[in-house]
């Protein structure tokens, strides 16, 4: 008991020589930290953000990269123009999928959404435009008028797609142009 003693007694003695930290000294370090926590939070707010933007680029710019593509593959095969297509919509006959069957199709936008044949097929569309050519021409044909359809042998295509993400307008414009293999009718 008496080596007990002795250590407790010691005890007192060893950390009477240690001051610790003052109040202000915790106070300035509690503020140090959080400013650091307030930057790294805010790093990271900025890159969730970033990231949600960088996605919706993608989502919107894959859409009309696939409107594109199949609207161009489409058309190139037209054996028929309708002539009541007009620069918002095209109505065309063509065999479209390779069967030597001819189908009709139909792309124009309604309310955001671009539909094929009357069906949705991609949203976020702000508007699709069709100018008709004439072979060698550079003048565009003016739907409506005698006989424009079975004139056409180019069509240039221009898509305008948007998207908000997290208070960010991403929009995007793409452009094509496709010329018909087959002869019109």
């Amino acid at each position: 008991m008496a080596s007990q003693r002795g250590v407790m007694q010691r005890i007192p003695e060893a950390i009477a020589g240690e001051d610790g930290f003052s109040l202000v000294e915790l106070i300035v370090f509690s503020i140090i930290m959080l400013l650091l926590i307030a930057g790294v939070m805010g790093m990271l707010t900025s890159a969730f953000k970033s990231s949600a933007v960088s996605y919706s680029t993608t989502k919107v710019e894959d859409a009309a990269r696939e409107a594109m593509s199949t609207m161009i593959r489409q058309i190139r095969v037209a054996n028929a123009i309708n002539p009541a297509s007009t620069s918002a919509s095209l109505t065309f006959t063509g065999d479209l999928d390779g069967n030597d069957v001819n189908e009709t199709a139909t792309f124009a936008v309604v309310g955001g959404v671009l539909q094929r044949n009357g069906q949705p097929w991609v949203e976020n569309v702000d508007s699709v435009s069709f100018t008709y050519y004439q072979q060698g021409s550079i003048t565009p044909l003016v739907p409506g008028s005698a006989g424009w359809n079975t004139l056409v042998k180019k069509i240039s295509i221009v898509i305008t797609l948007s998207r908000e993400s997290l208070g960010t307008d991403v929009a995007r414009t793409f452009e094509g142009s496709v010329s018909l293999r087959n002869s019109l009718q």
